[in-house]
């Protein structure tokens, strides 16, 4: 990312390349429930239809976003 923001690195190239070359699954508008780390797998909900899932991994890696907060 700091490649990204220094310009030395395209960011739309680095988006695309870290799905392709690093075989990562992104799953968005999910809320992960519970996490068991014995089997490797996440209870998540699907926040637009509710419906709840299994999600097997093999590394995870949650991020859980943010809303920017500017003080006063």
């Amino acid at each position: 990312m700091p490649y990204a923001i220094e310009g030395i690195i395209n960011l739309e190239k680095l988006r695309f390349s870290l799905h392709e070359d690093k075989q990562i699954t992104t799953i968005l508008m999910h809320e992960a429930v519970a996490i068991d780390p014995a089997d490797k797998n996440v209870r998540a909900t699907n926040l637009k239809t509710q419906e709840i899932r299994s999600i097997p991994y093999d590394s995870l890696i949650i991020a859980s976003g943010a809303d920017p907060f500017i003080p006063r």
